[in-house]
């Protein structure tokens, strides 16, 4: 395919025209047929960059293919037009230079060309002599609505703005009066459809603002990319929606999985059904509710539908976590994903009464977590106590921000990894072994009696030694009641321990009611600083904790708070006299002078 002008598309100048070229897109084909991963493989080009230009170059073809009709017959004669004197060179090397329509020469009229520039005469002469001494204006007319720019766009992104020309060229027009003479813009008329768009534009001021409040589908692409990204650094593995979990990750938007190895007897699997919150808005997060802000104060008072979206978001997650616990105690598809992917038969260990009691894999015993996690765009602020990650604990919900995930997700696996270390159970696979091996030697060495008992009673038999045999049953009949009763207790201790094994199996960990004392609480305090101490005393011991441990931890974050606070106000104070000082420096300095 020959190569084509691609500066013909709004925003692409000689230099974005060049690294275009340079990557082999030369056409306005090529480039509509390409994405946004190979347009921001070429240096220089960025991702809402590419993105601007795929949209521009679709729109320049679809125009071509719904305006292009056949040639007309008839030809209009165009009036030939004078040149705009040159005021400088200089200024005139760095401008567009304006195309000029020399002597009246014939040319084809193409319907989309008619209906992008419009030529308007300001006198009522048709005489052929009037047109040569004529000049007339052409102004381009714009289809479409110019982007709204960010501040925080890339440097590439800055010299696609820059060479974003607005294509007006104008022709001026000789006219008989100096006051003629200064009406030089003829502004284009509307159509009618024209008319109708900008008459609905203006009386649905509504829609505009609410797409303001709700992401666009390339912030929600280049977000998750961002995402994906981050778990993969951390060394999570993205679960595919494939159709064999398809009821697991319906509404979810991303599961990711991680493995975290506690100790030789024992294996962490931390799984995150993530979803992104589509709303550009602030979030106060509390446990009767999550509140969403507005941008718009006209959505403050009525935003009862941003309400319903958020509301939708946070039961979707609620959904997925229930229904993958499920899956996992029913040992479903997820289980059986887990086995694929770590290679390793993961089982649910049964009681004698097929209660289920942990998962292991031979001598290993694994726990699985769920943690569903919304992530935001935009600011979220917890308004229980003060701590770093908003946390839903009825739900088992955590809303963060986009740009904290690598924190959270080093905190997650902090918190379960000392929780395994320095909690009272250690691990319920060797708690559940080692009480149930107790319960088996108790038993044999309550054994033991009755075997020296029957060995007395089987002589007493054989030497016929009646009236003994009679004194013999008696005390057999006292050491069964004993045995049973021994055997008894210790059943009960072996079942009590089976009983929690049991609970912690079917209880999820936030509904729980964690033991932590006061000595593996400053184990725990050595590991996190006060902010993770307090976000992890919140999650595992509730917001309303008996603890002195934790009151002085609370009591060191408010003094440390209040420092900052009393910095920053110096800081500031000082600042202001700084340059108070420094303005009277100048002045002085600037009445010196002048006297």
């Amino acid at each position: 395919m020959p190569p084509e002008d691609i500066t013909v598309i709004k925003g692409v100048g000689v230099a974005v025209a060049e690294k275009l070229e340079r990557g082999g897109y030369n056409t306005l084909r090529s480039i509509a047929d390409s994405n946004l991963a190979q347009l921001t493989i070429i240096p220089g080009i960025g991702q809402k960059t590419a993105q601007k230009i795929i949209e521009e170059a679709n729109k320049l073809i679809s125009r071509k293919s719904l305006n292009d009709f056949p040639e007309e017959n008839d030809e209009k004669i165009v009036p030939p037009v004078e040149k705009e004197p040159k005021e400088d060179s200089e200024s005139e090397s760095t401008k567009p230079q304006t195309p000029t329509l020399s002597n009246a020469k014939k040319s084809k009229s193409f319907p989309w060309f008619e209906e992008k520039f419009k030529i308007r005469r300001s006198g009522g002469s048709k005489s052929t002599k009037t047109k040569d001494n004529n000049e007339y204006l052409l102004e381009e007319v714009k289809d479409e609505p110019e982007y709204n720019m960010d501040d925080d766009y890339s440097e590439d992104e800055g010299e696609f703005n820059a060479e974003i020309s607005h294509q007006e060229e104008f022709i001026t027009h000789d006219l008989k009066t100096p006051l003629e003479q200064s009406i030089n813009i003829v502004q284009q008329k509307p159509t009618l459809q024209e008319k109708s768009t900008i008459q609905s534009n203006q009386n649905s001021p509504k829609q505009i603002t609410t797409l303001q409040e709700k992401l666009v589908p390339s912030e929600r692409t280049s977000v998750f990319e961002r995402v994906i990204h981050t778990l993969r650094g951390l060394g999570f593995h993205i679960i595919e929606k494939v159709r064999f979990l398809k009821g697991l990750s319906m509404n979810s938007d991303l599961i990711a999985l991680k493995i975290i190895h506690a100790n030789e007897f024992l294996d962490l699997i931390l799984i995150l059904p993530i979803k992104l919150n589509m709303l550009n808005g602030e979030l106060k997060v509390s446990n009767k509710q999550v509140r969403y802000i507005p941008l718009n104060d006209k959505f403050k008072e009525n935003g009862s539908s941003f309400r319903l979206l958020l509301n939708s978001t946070i039961n979707d997650l609620g959904e997925v976590y229930n229904a993958m616990r499920g899956d996992l105690v029913n040992e479903g598809k997820l289980l059986s994903y887990l086995k694929r992917h770590l290679r390793v038969d993961i089982s649910i260990e049964s009681s004698m009464t097929k209660k289920k009691l942990f998962f292991r894999a031979g001598p290993l015993q694994y726990k699985i977590f769920i943690e569903p996690l919304l992530i935001c765009n935009n600011e979220v602020r917890f308004m229980e106590k003060a701590i770093p990650f908003s946390y839903l604990k009825d739900v088992n919900l955590h809303i963060i921000n986009e740009k904290r995930i690598p924190n959270f997700l080093t905190y997650l696996e902090n918190k379960y990894s000392l929780l395994e270390e320095h909690g009272e159970q250690k691990g319920t696979l060797l708690l559940y072994e080692e009480s149930f091996n107790q319960f088996l030697q108790n038993g044999k060495k309550l054994s033991l009696p009755f075997i020296g008992f029957g060995f007395i009673l089987l002589l007493l038999v054989i030497f016929q030694a009646l009236a003994m045999l009679e004194l013999v049953v008696n005390i057999g009949y006292a050491m069964v009641g004993i045995y049973s009763t021994s055997l008894v207790y210790l059943y009960i201790k072996f079942f009590k321990t089976k009983l929690e094994v049991q609970t912690e199996f079917n209880t999820p960990i936030h509904q729980r009611q964690l033991n932590i004392d006061d000595s593996a609480l400053i184990l725990i305090g050595d590991e996190l600083n006060h902010e993770l101490m307090s976000q992890f005393v919140y999650e595992c011991l509730g917001k309303d904790s008996n603890s002195s441990f934790i009151h002085k931890i609370e009591e060191t974050q408010a003094q440390k708070k209040l420092d900052n606070n009393l910095l920053s106000t110096k800081i500031k104070n000082d600042t202001l006299f700084e340059e108070r000082e420094e303005r009277k420096t100048e002045e002085e300095w600037e009445n010196d002078n002048i006297t």
